[in-house]
């Protein structure tokens, strides 16, 4: 029965990561091989870190259209509440955040992967849960939706460094397997 939820759960997250139920269309943005991002409107919004009044929200209250500083809301699915907290919270707005990446050839389940880390500095721009017990490293990582566009940015697999990025369309998948995401908008700076 155990694995039988957890095979339900699974799907069901699989596909709100993939469709983004309840959000508006997908907007992303592409990176060219430079990293630079192709698409004007970003320069319009400005990239600017706000610092958020708290970085921490809660999932079980959050809304459609609630802003967490710089980023609003538009998807949420609470996936489970019991025993385990469990929901994927899309947000658009763009930020500018510094730290590390590593593109890994065998990530966990996941294989070839570019992981960003948020650095101590930047993770007061980036929105995080206050459902969790404490916010953990994994909480403050993600991986990007467009992975290869990502990997054009940062090189190689086995490539590692520190960099300044902007990202847009931030996604938490707080769930068992899952890591969060982000559409790469621009490679600012990178080591």
């Amino acid at each position: 029965m155990k694995r039988l939820v957890v095979l339900i759960l699974s799907i069901s997250i699989a596909t709100l990561l993939f469709t983004g139920c309840g959000s508006q269309d997908d907007n992303s943005n592409d990176v060219n091989q430079n990293g630079n991002a192709d698409n004007a409107a970003v320069e319009a919004t400005g990239t600017e870190p706000v610092e958020l009044a708290s970085s921490e929200f809660s999932g079980k209250t959050a809304a459609l259209g609630d802003s967490v500083g710089a980023m609003k809301i538009i998807t949420v699915a609470v996936i489970s509440e019991e025993p385990e907290y469990q929901a994927v919270i899309k947000f658009e707005g763009a930020t500018t955040l510094s730290g590390t990446y590593k593109h890994y050839e065998d990530y966990e389940t996941a294989g070839n992967q570019v992981i960003f880390t948020v650095d101590e500095t930047s993770k007061k721009y980036l929105p995080q849960l206050e459902d969790i017990e404490e916010i953990d490293q994994v909480s403050l990582k993600f991986g990007f939706t467009d992975n290869y566009a990502a990997a054009e940015a940062f090189g190689a697999p086995g490539s590692e460094g520190s960099a300044t990025i902007v990202i847009d369309r931030y996604q938490i998948n707080h769930a068992p397997d899952f890591w969060n995401t982000a559409d790469l908008v621009e490679v600012v700076e990178k080591d």
